[in-house]
């Protein structure tokens, strides 16, 4: 632990000395760009990856009041699939529309199982810090329209029970998220 700072006298520069005289060649001695394989990236087609139609088990990561890109008000939910394992990990986005009494109907009807069914609800961080709130997804594919490509829609969703761990030695995707993975952020 450093000394207090004393600002009279040689106090202050005795306080940073050790800050001054730091071992940084760990620092510089990071790997080189030219090290870094990006060979699948020259593969890429960058088309979007669409999953195939059917029902997800996913997990909501993140409710939250936002605009469209034309200026609509929207609620949009981000489910992350956690199965089946070979999609866990993909996630999609679910926009329901605020802008006319019809549309709020229909996102009323949508949100409330979720517990979401006042303007208070709408505007608190969702789901709540601590809290897991898994759904089953009906995904479909949208066609293709207005120039954008095809993509996943999640047509519907139902809360459902947190999915059983897999069993042991069963197959399960390099880039599934562990279903008891800490929130975004890492440590401090």
């Amino acid at each position: 632990m450093l000394p207090p700072l004393n600002f009279n006298g040689n106090g202050y520069r005795d306080a940073i000395d050790p800050i001054i005289h730091a071992d940084l060649r760990g620092f510089d001695a990071a790997p080189s760009l030219a090290d870094i394989d990006l060979s699948a990236f020259d593969r890429a087609e960058g088309r979007p990856i669409l999953l195939p139609a059917g029902r997800y088990v996913c997990r909501v990561e993140s409710g939250e009041l936002t605009k469209t890109r034309t200026g609509k008000t929207a609620y949009r939910l981000r489910f992350m699939i956690v199965e089946p394992s070979e999609y866990a990990g993909h996630c999609l986005n679910r926009w329901l529309l605020l802008d006319s009494l019809a549309a709020c109907n229909r996102a009323k009807a949508a949100l409330a199982p979720l517990g979401l069914t006042t303007s208070e609800t709408l505007r608190q961080p969702f789901p709540a810090s601590g809290q897991a709130v898994y759904v089953t997804a009906l995904v479909v594919i949208s066609p293709a329209r207005n120039g954008y490509p095809e993509s996943n829609w999640v047509e519907r969703f139902t809360p459902c029970d947190r999915p059983a761990e897999p069993t042991p030695g069963a197959s399960v995707s390099p880039f599934a998220v562990p279903l008891d993975a800490p929130e975004e952020g890492g440590t401090a």
